[in-house]
């Protein structure tokens, strides 16, 4: 990756300590911008670094580098420590020196900075380790490769094992004995929840007897041994002691002792869904910077935030992936509209739409947007054409041959004998029904490769799943659509209390679906019956009322009359009174069962800026003492109402579907 990089076109690699973000003069009623980065000396190519050359590029005035854009990625060296017993350096790294001028500058700049904590396993001799009797893991045959570019795993037949151990009573002992000794478990400064050290998990955990460990080797070229599990933060002797205790370690030897970092990040709140600050122009935030924690999570940041900074400086439209595009966008949907208080892990299960993502389908979701901004090659684009159009003629195949339930008993697939016909792709719907079975049944579906194949059969498995979440999507859409203007004065609107408006204010929602999203946060799990606890600490975030306080139903109401009525003025302008009837008069949405964007193509000159359902496939619901007007004609009224409060949280239910916010 390296020599990649190196010989990148158009690509500097400078090394050296940055100081401080250089920004434009201060003017009313304007954002700042970047306008330079300041750089000190450049650093040693190799470590150890070591405190005083730190503090000689601190003494340096440095140089500034005129730019437009700025991405920053500090990992954990934004005011770092590194901590290994009760011994605290300023390091971001294990000998690598921290920034602390920049957290500074952040700090000067406005910015709300908080700690979060992280940490990492010993790492050990490969020689010193017993791994006899030990389990060993192989690695799957064949391997998947992450590239939808990658036919074949080049090293699969040449992988590396890995192997189980587990602590045990001693080992927990040997912690338990010396946690007084360690200042990185303190409670006050969140680690991770998911991948706690071995200390936290004995106190948290205390009935548990073993913990698992993964003894896993660092490279081909390396005998360093990584054990994960063991993330510990014990002084150097105790760890060894500890390790010697776990069964295959008896005899290891340490390389490196295990150690905590503490850092700064910023409340991602600060940030757009572009991840650029709301208060600087031009200076984006990637990475754990942002409170999260994780490889992948740091790279998701890292692709987003590169691309629209990119963009940025040569003056393009930046962009935005929603909750309904990726993993991506809920991740980042996640940050800038809860925040953190610990550090944030991706999970499948934070996504409402994981059915429609999952890894298989990732290029057909998120290659043509990166077409569109220019961050894909024509080769890549050329494989995405080519396994789209194979992915389309397997599914029409398999669709077209279609057999009654006679045809496909016979053929030994259990089908109800209901006399409806039943195609391919529908069986592969059935338990147990693969696309191997189906094989026999379909002429022609022999001749696609094995990997549009399985495709084709998760595609056919999902089918009903996704039918329905495409509707769940449709609704989402609606909402996220709808933009918000970022000047709004919230202060103006009706119908909002005073920390409903703080909240909106704060956080700034750039869409009414975002607006949604800023849940009301539990203080306290145990009284439930305490609205607001206010948090002394000044090292975290939630210290004011508007930190927990959500956005109700009925201040929701009142802010989507505002924009939803911006929003069909500017659809309606122009729009001749014919065509508008068209729009009220058109039939309901069949059943949700079989709701597709297919279904209801825009009729001409129909404009689709209120919302991504058709807007004449919506209806309007009025009471018998109203009526809407309209310039051209008089709507009669229904005979009954359902009021908003009511019908809002069980409208993705209804059947069909049915919009809320247009019940008069």
């Amino acid at each position: 990756m390296q020599a990649l990089l190196a010989s990148y076109p158009n690509l500097e690699i400078r090394t050296a300590n940055v100081k401080d973000v250089v920004l434009s003069p201060v003017e009313s009623g304007s954002v700042q911008r970047v306008t330079g980065l300041r750089v000190g000396s450049q650093l040693p190519s190799h470590p150890p670094f070591i405190v005083e050359s730190l503090r000689s590029l601190i003494a340096d005035l440095g140089e500034v580098i005129p730019c437009k854009t700025i991405v920053v990625a500090t990992g954990t060296f934004l005011g770092g420590e590194a901590h290994i017993g009760l011994e605290v350096t300023p390091f971001g790294r294990l000998n690598e020196p921290a920034s602390h001028s920049l957290s500074e500058s952040m700090r000067e700049a406005g910015f709300r900075l908080a700690r979060l904590k992280t940490g990492t396993p010993p790492r050990l001799d490969k020689k010193s380790i017993n791994f006899k009797g030990l389990l060993q893991q192989v690695g799957d045959v064949p391997a998947s490769p992450f590239s939808f570019l990658t036919e074949k795993v080049t090293n699969e037949d040449n992988q590396v094992s890995c192997f189980q151990t587990e602590t045990n009573a001693t080992t927990h002992a040997i912690v338990q004995a010396n946690l007084h000794k360690s200042i990185h478990i303190r409670e006050t400064i969140k680690g991770p929840r998911y991948c706690p050290s071995i200390e936290s998990k004995i106190i948290r955990f205390a009935d548990k007897l073993s913990h698992i460990v993964w003894l896993e080797p660092e490279g081909y070229d390396s005998d360093l041994i990584y054990p994960n599990g063991l993330s510990v933060t014990l002084p150097a002797e105790n760890q060894l002691e500890m390790l010697r205790s776990i069964r295959g370690l008896e005899k290891v030897e340490m390389v490196q002792p295990g150690y905590g970092v503490e850092y700064d990040h910023v409340d991602p709140r600060e940030l757009k869904h572009t991840l650029e600050t709301k208060r600087i122009s031009g200076l984006f935030l990637a990475g754990q910077i942002n409170g999260t924690t994780g490889y992948e999570e740091a790279a998701a940041q890292g692709v987003l935030a590169g691309i629209n900074a990119g963009r940025l400086a040569v003056g393009k439209e930046q962009l935005t992936l929603s909750r309904a595009d990726g993993y991506i966008g809920v991740l980042v949907d996640d940050l800038v509209t809860k925040g953190v208080n610990e550090p944030y892990r991706m999970f499948t299960s934070r996504s409402e739409y994981r059915v429609s993502l999952r890894a298989d389908n990732a290029d057909l979701r998120l290659t043509a947007l990166g077409r569109a901004v220019g961050v894909v090659s024509d080769s890549r684009w050329h494989v995405l054409c080519s396994t789209k159009d194979a992915m389309d003629r397997g599914i029409k195949l398999l669709e077209e041959t279609t057999k009654p339930p006679e045809h496909w008993n016979m053929a030994g697939f259990e089908v109800r004998r209901d006399g409806q016909r039943r195609s391919a792709f529908d069986l592969l719907h059935y338990k147990g029904v693969g696309v191997k079975d189906i094989l026999p049944e379909v002429p022609g579906l022999e001749e696609f490769s094995p990997r549009i194949l399985e495709r084709l059969e998760i595609e056919g498995l999902y089918k009903q799943h996704i039918i329905r979440q495409t509707h769940d999507v449709a609704l989402f859409l609606r909402d996220e659509n709808l933009l918000i203007d970022p000047d709004l004065d919230y202060s103006l609107l009706p119908g909002m209390s005073t920390e409903v408006r703080q909240r909106l204010t704060l956080s700034r929602p750039t869409t009414l679906g975002h607006a949604k999203r800023l849940e009301v946060r539990k203080c306290c799990s145990r009284f439930p019956f305490v609205r607001c606890i206010i948090l002394e600490d000044s090292d975290h975030f939630l210290t004011h009322l508007s930190d927990f306080q959500g956005v109700t139903p009925a201040s929701l109401a009142s802010l989507m009359k505002h924009v939803r009525s911006g929003a069909a003025r500017r659809a309606m302008a122009g729009v001749e009174p014919k065509k508008i009837a068209q729009l009220v008069s058109r039939p309901p949405f069949p059943a949700y069962d079989h709701l597709s964007a297919s279904d209801y193509p825009a009729p001409p000159d129909i404009p689709q800026a209120v919302s991504p359902i058709p807007a004449h496939a919506l209806r309007i619901s009025i009471s018998s003492s109203d009526s809407l007007s309209l310039p051209f004609k008089r709507v009669q009224p229904s005979s009954r109402r359902t009021t908003l409060p009511t019908l809002a949280p069980l409208a993705p239910k209804i059947n069909p579907p049915f919009d809320p916010s247009l019940s008069l």
